[in-house]
């Protein structure tokens, strides 16, 4: 899963000509489940700093990360500057029209943005689905965007062949 949502970030951010390597990311949850600060799964941060991303977080359930030296910050704070906002974890309480008004492109693990219009001077929301249970056509999931008023072209799907 952290492949996948690295690979998910990079590639709405190459539709949008910026590549991982300098852009401000901004991770939004990193904790392992809602409404908890476990942090099992969250390697995600380490492949995009390995690739070269700033990296800034909010997550209400983990004040601090001391192995990347980052510290949770406001919502404001985080989005401010942000090249993408990646929900990875959505926590009850979630500001998501801030981030959709705020940051210039999001990408949408956790569906929370489903349903919410995104202002028209934002362009893209690219929202990631990911299917449970055995993968018979190869299919790791899809980014799905739709492109805004005055926006790129829209986001394509990705597929991989199966694994043999």
């Amino acid at each position: 899963m952290p492949y996948f949502c690295a690979d998910k970030i990079a590639s709405a951010l190459n539709e949008h000509e910026k590549a991982v390597r300098g852009s401000r990311v901004a991770i939004i949850g990193v904790s392992y489940k809602p409404r908890v600060g476990d942090l099992r799964e969250s390697r995600v941060l380490k492949i995009l700093r390995d690739r070269g991303a700033e990296l800034v977080y909010h997550d209400a359930h983990v004040e601090e990360l001391p192995d990347f030296d980052l510290k949770s910050a406001s919502l404001e704070q985080v989005l401010e500057g942000a090249n993408t906002a990646a929900t990875l974890t959505a926590h009850p309480g979630l500001d998501v029209e801030r981030i959709l008004a705020t940051a210039p492109l999001v990408v949408d693990f956790r569906g929370v943005t489903r349903g919410v219009e995104a202002p028209q001077s934002r362009p893209v929301v690219a929202r990631v689905r990911r299917r449970d249970g055995p993968r018979r056509d190869g299919d790791r999931g899809k980014i799905h965007g739709r492109a805004r008023a005055g926006a790129s072209a829209p986001l394509r799907m990705s597929r991989r062949a199966p694994s043999p």
